[in-house]
């Protein structure tokens, strides 16, 4: 791209900023655009000739309390989207929004909600409020917001990442990845990338991610084979695993339906039986024995060894 086709790209953005600035609010001060754009005062004033000329009725007030605005009544076509469409988008960003503190969203925001009268945005922001989607944790999402940023921006621009990244194990290794999209699973984030350490396309979790870092080297994109692909693939296909079957006492009840709603239950008199597929993974041990002593794992028996043996060491150390 040329430095001039840029700096025009540029400024076609920041006459779409301001337009939609002004269509969100009565009136605003030359000077307060230039701080928020990091440009001159003459800078704005020629953009709002600019978008004078383009049509948009915008009127300079003098004095005091002057500023710019745009005419009484203006409005940009509401019919490109119904409401429908509108609420679902609107919801949209609205759950990115403690996760991805950008600029763009809230912009694109401001842009939707334009182009509706009054009485519809109060009609639309009566009814989003119906359905709140928040992924964060209950215990904050601070350190996953920021570690989530960089590779965004990075697979943006196609750069090169580098970063240490801690398995399941507890086995730390230095990386070089080449990002393509993040996603989330469950209630954790995953980067999609292909390591330059293994020659392959691997999933990270972010919370295992540190020391990242952003390089200056630029990738060309790699075809993802089909079976990598996310709409095809399958996830337990990647890593080893184990099927456990589980008893639970009845005042368990509610841990059940909130971990094993997808499984089958079995129950009895005393206990309630579910079964189900899990990675084989050290983290399991811990997983099980957090759930308490109304959990037992009936089968694999190795798993059983494990989890006495864990629970064993564990006695020893507070019984001390």
């Amino acid at each position: 791209m040329t430095a001039q086709k840029k700096e025009s790209n540029i400024k076609i953005d920041r006459l779409l900023s301001i337009l939609v600035l002004l269509l969100r609010k009565k009136r605003v001060q030359a000077k307060e655009l230039a701080k928020k754009f990091e440009v001159s005062t003459r800078t704005i004033l020629r953009d709002i000739d600019a978008l004078n000329l383009a049509g948009i009725p915008i009127i300079t007030y003098q004095g005091i309390n002057g500023g710019i605005e745009i005419a009484e009544g203006y409005k940009l076509d509401s019919n490109v989207l119904s409401s429908e469409e509108m609420l679902a988008m609107i919801t949209s960003l609205k759950s990115m929004a403690n996760i991805i503190p950008e600029s763009q969203n809230e912009i694109l925001l401001e842009k939707l909600k334009s182009i509706l009268s009054k009485v519809q945005l109060e009609k639309l922001e009566e009814k989003s409020k119906e359905m709140i989607i928040d992924p964060s944790s209950w215990f904050g999402f601070k350190n996953i917001s920021e570690t989530f940023l960089k590779p965004k921006n990075a697979i943006g621009k196609k750069q090169k990442i580098a970063f240490s990244y801690l398995d399941s194990e507890g086995r730390e290794t230095k990386r070089e990845c080449e990002p393509y999209f993040l996603i989330m699973k469950g209630q954790a984030w995953y980067l999609f990338a292909f390591c330059l350490l293994r020659k392959d396309f691997r999933f990270f979790k972010l919370s295992r991610i540190s020391d990242f870092l952003v390089t200056n080297s630029i990738f060309k994109a790699r075809p993802i084979p089909e079976e990598k692909r996310i709409a095809e693939q399958n996830w337990e296909s990647n890593v080893k695993m184990i099927k456990l079957e589980l008893a639970f006492e009845k005042n368990m009840k509610t841990l059940v339906n909130e971990w094993f709603y997808d499984c089958p239950l079995k129950e009895t008199n005393e206990r309630f039986f579910v079964q189900k597929n899990f990675p084989d993974e050290k983290w399991l041990i811990g997983f099980i024995l957090g759930l308490g002593t109304g959990v037992e794992v009936i089968k694999p028996l190795s798993l059983r060894k494990k989890i006495a043996k864990e629970a064993m060491e564990i006695a020893k150390k507070y019984s001390s």
